[in-house]
C-alpha cells in the first residue's frame, strides 16, 4: 500500500512540474496568416526559426535551412541558381525558367519568384517561418506546397553594432556588419553588408582548378519614419552578386555513351554520384546579381490595420556549362542568361485583438519580365561521337543533299534559344476567423 502511495505522489510531482514549466514556453509572434499571432493560436501547419537558432546553427543562406527545419529540403543541381526547395517531398521549379517553384519565397512580404534571386547570404533576421501545404489563398500563387516566409529586423531607434567574421576550412572567409540607430525623433536607419567566400570544396582534375567555391557579396539599407504612434513608413533597398565555379556532377549510371566518351578522351568515374571529382574541359561559371526596392506603409486605426507593401526588382543571371558533364571536347562552351524584372503590390486591411470575430481582406497583383536565352554549341568531336553511334550516317545524308560532308554537326555550329515571358497575376483575398467556443475556432478563408 505505501509503495502504491509512493508511486502517485511521485507522478503527482512530476505533473506539476510538467505543468509549471509548460507556463516558461517562450512565446513566439508569427505573421503566417499575414496578422500577427502567436505560433500556438495559427491554425496552420508552420515551423519557426528564430534569429537565435539561425546564428548557433550557422545558417548562411537559405539552402542551409533544410539543417533546422523539419519537412523541408533543398536540393542543389548542376549550377549555382538550378537549386529549388522541396516540402513534404514536393517542389519544382529548377531548370525550367519559365516555371515558378510550387514553393514560394517572401522576404518582407516581398515575392522571390526565382531561385536567382534567393541564394544571397540572409540579412539580420527576427525570424523564419517555413508553412507546409498549400497556402495559395493568402500567399499569391504557386505556394502550392508551402512557403518559406522571412522577417528581417526592422530599424531601431536605440543604436546598435554588430561586427561578425568566420573562417572555415576551405578556406571559408564570412564577414557581416550591421548598424541601426536614429537620425531623428520620427526616422531610424540599418545598413547592413556581408562578403562570403570559400574554395572549392571539389575538384576538376582537367583544368586543375577547385569547383563548387562560393564567392558572394550583398548589402542592404533601411529606413523607418514612424510620425504617430498609427503610422509607419519602411523603406527597404538591396543588392547583392554572385559570381562561382559550380557544381560537380557525378555518374549514376556508365553505359555505352560514357564508354565511347572514354575512347574520346573524357573521364567519368563510373557509378559514383557522390564523386567530389568533376572531368569538365573548362571550369562552369555561374555569375549573378539581385537588387530590390521596397515601401511598407502600415496605418493603425481604432480596431484595424490597413498595409501596403510595394516593390520592384530585377535579378540578371549568366552561366557557362560543360553540359555534356566530361573532359572530351564533344559540346563547347555553351552560354545561358536569364534576365528578371518584376514589381508587386498588396494590400490588406484587417482587425486586430477582437474577442469573437477577427477578418482580413486583401488584394495582391504581380508582374514579372523575363528574358531567357539559351545556347549549344558543338564542339571538334561531336561528329566523331555521333558517327561512333550512326556510322555513314551523317555522310549519307550530306550526299543526299548534295552537301560537303564536313558542314553537317561541324565544330562551333549549334542552335540558340531565345524567349520571353510577361508574367502578370491578380489576386483578391478574405478571411475570417470567429470563436465558436471557448476550444473552438472557426477559420474561414476564400481567394480568386
Amino acid at each position: 500500500m505505501n509503495k502504491n502511495i509512493l508511486a502517485l505522489s511521485l507522478v503527482a510531482i512530476l505533473g506539476q512540474s510538467l505543468v509549471a514549466q509548460s507556463y516558461k514556453i517562450e512565446e513566439i509572434v508569427v505573421t503566417a496568416t499575414k496578422t500577427e499571432r502567436t505560433l500556438q493560436e495559427v491554425p496552420v501547419a508552420v515551423s519557426v526559426v528564430t534569429a537565435d537558432t539561425i546564428e548557433k546553427a550557422n545558417i548562411v543562406d537559405l539552402l542551409d535551412l533544410k539543417a533546422v527545419v523539419p519537412s523541408l529540403d533543398s536540393r542543389q543541381y548542376q549550377s549555382t541558381t538550378n537549386a529549388t526547395f522541396f516540402i513534404r517531398g514536393f517542389g519544382n521549379g529548377s531548370n525550367n525558367p519559365g516555371v515558378e517553384p510550387s514553393v514560394a519565397v517572401f522576404v518582407d512580404g516581398v515575392y522571390r519568384s526565382k531561385i536567382q534571386g534567393q541564394i544571397s547570404d540572409l540579412p539580420m533576421l527576427e525570424r523564419i517561418e517555413v508553412l507546409r501545404g498549400p497556402q495559395s489563398t493568402l500567399f499569391g500563387k504557386n505556394a502550392s506546397a508551402g512557403v518559406v516566409n522571412i522577417v528581417t529586423k526592422k530599424p531601431s531607434f536605440e543604436k546598435f553594432t554588430s561586427l561578425k567574421t568566420e573562417f572555415g576550412n576551405y578556406n571559408s572567409r564570412k564577414a557581416s556588419i550591421y548598424t541601426t540607430g536614429p537620425m531623428s525623433e520620427a526616422l531610424a536607419y540599418s545598413f547592413s553588408a556581408n562578403v562570403n567566400t570559400r574554395d572549392g570544396q571539389a575538384d576538376n582534375p582537367t583544368t586543375g582548378n577547385p569547383v563548387g567555391d562560393r564567392d558572394r557579396f550583398g548589402f542592404r539599407t533601411e529606413l523607418l519614419y514612424v510620425p504617430s504612434d498609427d503610422l509607419s513608413v519602411r523603406i527597404t533597398a538591396d543588392y547583392d552578386e554572385f559570381d562561382e565555379i559550380c557544381c560537380v556532377v557525378g555518374s549514376a549510371a556508365y553505359g555505352a555513351a560514357n564508354q565511347v566518351i572514354g575512347l574520346l578522351g573524357g573521364k567519368v568515374i563510373p557509378n559514383d554520384p557522390y564523386s567530389q571529382k568533376a572531368f569538365y574541359d573548362f571550369d562552369p561559371t555561374s555569375k549573378g546579381e539581385n537588387a530590390g526596392l521596397s515601401v511598407h506603409i502600415e496605418k493603425n486605426f481604432s480596431n484595424t490595420t490597413l498595409e501596403s507593401i510595394t516593390s520592384y526588382r530585377t535579378s540578371d543571371n549568366n552561366e557557362v556549362q560543360d553540359v555534356d558533364f566530361d573532359a572530351a571536347n564533344v559540346i563547347a562552351p555553351s552560354p545561358i542568361s536569364k534576365e528578371l524584372s518584376g514589381m508587386t503590390q498588396e494590400i490588406r486591411w484587417y482587425s486586430e485583438n477582437n474577442e469573437k470575430v477577427n477578418w482580413l481582406v486583401g488584394g495582391f497583383y504581380y508582374q514579372e519580365d523575363m528574358d531567357f536565352n539559351e545556347s549549344i554549341y558543338f564542339g571538334p568531336l561531336w561528329r566523331t561521337y555521333i558517327d561512333a553511334f550512326l556510322p555513314g550516317a551523317l555522310a549519307g545524308v550530306a550526299a543526299a543533299f548534295g552537301l560537303p560532308n564536313s558542314s553537317l554537326f561541324a565544330g562551333g555550329q549549334g542552335n540558340t534559344e531565345t524567349s520571353a515571358q510577361d508574367n502578370s497575376t491578380m489576386s483578391l483575398f478574405a478571411q475570417v476567423d470567429i470563436q465558436v467556443s471557448e476550444k473552438l475556432n472557426a477559420l474561414l478563408g476564400v481567394s480568386y
